[in-house]
C-alpha cells in the first residue's frame, strides 16, 4: 500500500504550504508512516467486517463486482502488513 516518503518533493511543497497556515513540527511529519500504517489497520478492520456475512443468495452483479474489489484490496493491505516495517525500526 502507500507509504510515506517525507523528502518527496511534492509533499515537501504541500508542507511548505501548510506552514504558512499551521505550524506543525518536523517531529510531527515523522509519525506521518505510522499514522499511515493506522489508517490501513482501521480500514482492513472495516472492510473484513463488511466482508463477514458473506454473499447473498441472489446478490446483484454490482455488489459482487464489489466484494470482489474489497477482496484484492484486502490483500493488498495484508501485503504492506508483511512487507512494510514498523515506522523507526
Amino acid at each position: 500500500m502507500a507509504q510515506v516518503d517525507l523528502s518527496h518533493p511534492a509533499l515537501q511543497a504541500f508542507v511548505r504550504g501548510y506552514r504558512t497556515a499551521q505550524p506543525i513540527a518536523d517531529e510531527e511529519l515523522e509519525r506521518l508512516p505510522l499514522f499511515l500504517r493506522l489508517h490501513n489497520v482501521v480500514q482492513f478492520a472495516r472492510i473484513t467486517r463488511s466482508l463477514e456475512a458473506g454473499p447473498l443468495a441472489e446478490e446483484p452483479e454490482w455488489m459482487s463486482n464489489l466484494r470482489i474489489h474489497l477482496l484484492g484490496l484486502l490483500a493488498k493491505l495484508r501485503a504492506g502488513f508483511a512487507s512494510t516495517p514498523y515506522p523507526n525500526e
